[in-house]
């Protein structure tokens, strides 16, 4: 029993291990990592209860069985509310746990539920208190809530999600149901030793289904898993090898070996161990990577090398090879075809590709293409493994599995393991299709994740590329029509060029243009929420105040690109003037009062006598607001305080918070286009990376430089910038 309990413990930390690691931020990876350590608990005090070690203890152990059974439905219940749609149900988690609250106390200060426990024939029995069936009543209608919520969840779910929720419901259901029977029926009336032991290790029943959702549906990604495990094993199998080792060959010098010989031998294996133990980690780090990742990749690396080569291209010739280039380069693959949009065809046509027939060249895919029609009613990845899973399992009706076998076998014919739809304002521009990899290995949910990423980016890059390639088309038959005459062929030559200058600043434009129609919508949901069309009620006017709140982050994310589209092409073009900064500080907190009001945070603003400096006022007004605007959205509470300083011959301008604060590494890359900090992200999902790094090429611009301090994470956080005062 001892040795199966050790397993179920050390799957479940291995587990609890790799949910942490990856992604502890988001929600849901908090709630099922709680329910894995309180399951951890209840699994360990269960143990404990049924063995002779005195009542005392078997009676406390009893009880914190009991409580931490509770504590798991509870976590559950909410872990039900939150997978696999995340809706907001703060208020109704916290009512949920006042009961938990009550049957904890009930469990451990009172004996209206356990009453008293004894020991018979080394059997633990316990009489209940009159509030037991209080404590079934709870198990019962938390397990019903969850069950009924997955149930109506499922009900509603399609593809991949509802293929996921059967396989959890089916674990849960299955497992829980188990448990309950076991561990507060069959343990209180039958006195029978396998009843004790039974419920602890259907855990690992319910940990397999979980498992199997995993592996099959890319619930998550198990890999991870296996890799830590196979390390772990082999450390461990190494380390009693060693040891073994020792003894042996210490027993064949002194024969049989006293207690000091042990010791002795023991001292010498761990100092062997740890001396070694940085080397065989990496050893055995190497080994599983080669078994595991044979195809790796470094995702970070893919998402600012796609992004600076697309920001760069201007040709859609070049965009798709680059994109073509990049994937099967990075990810290893056996096949990319880039498929595009030609109007005189009418059909999707291949641009480039790594291609392995030359029939794939003259692939024309029309609306009849399963592919396609589907694309065409849904945004979502086709991945054949998953396709052809779906067909196995029968899953959807006849008119669905129709088309999902029709999408299967188009994927089969042309030996695509996934396709992704591209588009651009909610239209089908292009499709990616990829083969399988040379490794071998299928698609995980880290493939699928930056994929999706990269196809919003080479959406918006490729809609930019084909309108400019309209454009030059209209001048070129243009040129072609009007050669004759040499004073017409003089104004298209001038008009050429006006259009070769206007495609490196395209996407500066492309953001002029957007400031406009932003701040009259700005300006009339003010009006709306001031009253001068009407009163409004109270819900109406919440609405159109968040409105015009993501309307003014639209406002500065359009000023951030155009400012960093200007500096980075070298085209800004200060208007010096006397700036004080004092003033202009003070007016960019206004902006932000109300911001900062609604999340309880002071701004203090500490005047002091500082010279006027010259400078680009709208300039650095943007960057003060940046760097405002940082501050207000990781800080939780207490306050933002800005001062100014003169030092050796220029001004400096600080702003410190009482936010999450920052790691010294997270502090090495601050500044860099794209780049947040781990903190950040898990306080604040919707930032851009770009604040940080605009108001760092702007202050450069001005000769100036800028730096962040902090004592690390929840301590805080101190941003400044200096300008020279001439």
């Amino acid at each position: 029993m001892i040795l199966g309990l050790i397993a179920n413990i050390l799957f479940l930390l291995l587990l609890a291990y790799w949910v942490k690691k990856t992604n502890l931020r988001n929600k849901t990876n908090r709630i099922f990592f709680a329910f894995l350590i309180c399951l951890l608990f209840w699994l360990t005090f269960n143990f404990l209860e049924n063995e002779n070690i005195g009542l005392k203890y078997n009676s406390l152990f009893f009880k914190l069985d009991f409580l931490f059974g509770a504590i798991g439905l509870y976590l559950i219940l909410i872990f039900s509310l939150n997978f696999p749609s995340r809706r907001k149900y703060s208020y109704l988690e916290k009512i949920l746990f006042l009961p938990t609250i009550i049957i904890g106390i009930l469990v451990l200060f009172t004996d209206y539920i356990i009453k008293d426990i004894n020991f018979q024939n080394n059997t633990l029995n316990f009489n209940f208190g009159s509030l037991y069936y209080l404590d079934i009543f709870y198990h019962a209608i938390y397990f019903g809530l969850s069950i009924g919520k997955w149930i109506k969840e499922y009900r509603k779910s399609k593809g991949i999600k509802k293929i996921q929720l059967k396989y959890v419901l089916w674990g849960f259901l299955t497992s829980l149901f188990i448990i309950i029977t076991v561990n507060l029926l069959f343990q209180n009336f039958v006195s029978v030793e396998f009843f004790r032991w039974f419920g602890n290790f259907i855990v690992i029943f319910f940990l397999g289904f979980i498992t199997y959702a995993i592996i099959r549906y890319r619930l998550m990604d198990i890999r991870i898993i296996i890799q830590k495990g196979l390390i772990y094993s082999c450390l461990l199998i190494i380390v009693f090898g060693i040891y073994g080792i020792l003894i042996f060959i210490l027993s064949r010098f002194f024969g049989e070996l006293s207690g000091a010989n042990v010791i002795m031998s023991a001292a010498l294996a761990s100092a062997i161990v740890v001396l070694s133990f940085k080397s065989i980690d990496f050893i055995l780090k190497r080994i599983t990577d080669r078994l595991l990742f044979k195809a790796g990749y470094n995702y970070r690396q893919i998402l600012m090398e796609s992004a600076s080569k697309m920001n760069a291209i201007i040709d859609s010739n070049q965009l798709t090879r680059s994109v073509v280039d990049t994937l099967a380069d990075q990810m290893k693959l056996r096949k990319v075809i880039f498929f595009i949009f030609n109007r005189k065809r009418n059909c999707f046509i291949v641009a480039d590709g790594i291609l392995e027939n030359k029939k794939e060249k003259d692939i024309c895919f029309d609306d009849s293409n399963p592919l396609i029609w589907y694309f065409t009613k849904n945004n979502q990845v086709l991945i054949q493994n998953e396709l052809e899973r779906q067909i196995v399992d029968e899953y959807f009706k006849d008119e669905e599995l129709k088309g999902v076998k029709n999408r299967f076998e188009e994927m089969q014919k042309w030996q695509f393991s996934l396709c992704l739809p591209i588009t651009h304002q909610n239209k089908l521009i292009a499709i990616l299709c990829l083969g399988e990899k040379l490794s071998g290995e299928a698609f995980y949910i880290g493939d699928i994740e930056i994929l999706e990423i990269l196809a919003k980016q080479i959406g918006v890059a490729l809609a930019n590329a084909l309108l400019l390639r309209n454009l030059e088309g209209m001048v070129r038959d243009r040129t072609l029509d009007l050669s004759a005459a040499n004073q017409q062929l003089q104004r298209l030559n001038h008009q050429l060029e006006e259009i070769s200058a206007a495609k490196s600043e395209f996407v500066s434009i492309a953001s002029h243009q957007l400031k406009t129609p932003l701040t009259v919508i700005k300006s009339i949901l003010s009006m709306l929420v001031s009253g001068d069309f009407g009163k409004l009620t109270g819900e109406q006017k919440n609405y159109l105040a968040r409105a015009s709140l993501n309307t003014e982050r639209l406002i500065k994310l359009v000023k951030d690109i155009l400012n960093i589209s200007k500096i980075e092409a070298g085209k800004v073009q200060l208007t010096m003037s006397n700036v004080h900064l004092d003033s202009l500080a003070e007016e960019v907190i206004k902006n932000y009062s109300d911001i900062a009001k609604n999340k309880g945070l002071k701004i203090i603003l500490e005047k002091t006598d500082i010279p006027t400096i010259k400078a680009d006022r709208e300039q650095i007004e943007q960057a003060i607001a940046n760097l405002l605007d940082n501050a207000i959205k990781y800080t939780e509470q207490g306050e933002v305080k800005i001062w100014f300083e003169k030092e050796n011959g220029a001004v400096v301008f600080k702003i410190k918070d009482t936010g999450t604060g920052m790691t010294k590494d997270e502090m090495k890359t601050l500044f860099e286009k794209f780049i947040r900090g781990k903190s950040g992200e898990r306080l604040y999902t919707g930032g851009t990376g770009i604040g940080l790094y605009t108001a760092r090429r702007i202050i450069e611009v001005h000769g100036g430089r800028i730096w962040a301090k902090s004592e690390g994470l929840g301590k805080g956080s101190l941003f400044a910038f200096s300008l020279p005062l001439e």
